[in-house]
């Protein structure tokens, strides 16, 4: 991935994880 500058928009999927927590999947910056 590359790097973000300051204030750059990401978008992102929120998926549950096998442990319980949440991880975002599907990062890209916009």
């Amino acid at each position: 991935m590359h790097t973000l500058n300051e204030g750059q928009k990401v978008s992102y999927e929120l998926e549950a994880g096998r442990n319980g927590k949440t991880s975002a999947v599907s990062i890209k910056a916009l």
